[in-house]
């Protein structure tokens, strides 16, 4: 499913903030090695575009790429969560890193 244009601007806002506190994120080596092919893909296309290529065991915490309107790519961190209070589904971006290469994903 497709993002929205807010989406895309939620994206583009985390990415301008630079935020400091940002930890590495810990991922699987076949979730790796599928980022890394994914990577190729959407190198290719027109953006922006939004694709996972990895997960925590629950599917909480996902790992995607990014392409910027601008055809920057990059790889994000983020975590989804259920609010307690309202029963509305969360998003709290994590982590970013804008890719040159595909170097990145060596596993």
């Amino acid at each position: 499913m497709p993002l929205s244009q807010e989406q895309y601007d939620n994206i583009d806002e985390f990415i301008s903030s630079d935020p400091k506190d940002m930890s590495y994120p810990a991922i699987s080596t076949g979730d790796l090695i599928y980022g890394k092919r994914l990577y190729h893909q959407i190198k290719e296309t027109p953006g922006p575009s939004y694709n996972i290529f990895g997960s925590d065991g629950c599917g909480h915490h996902t790992y995607a790429l990014y392409k910027s309107s601008t055809d920057k790519i990059y790889v994000l961190s983020i975590n989804i969560y259920l609010g307690s209070a309202d029963n509305k589904l969360n998003v709290s971006f994590q982590y970013f890193k804008l890719l040159e290469d595909d170097s990145w994903f060596q596993v």
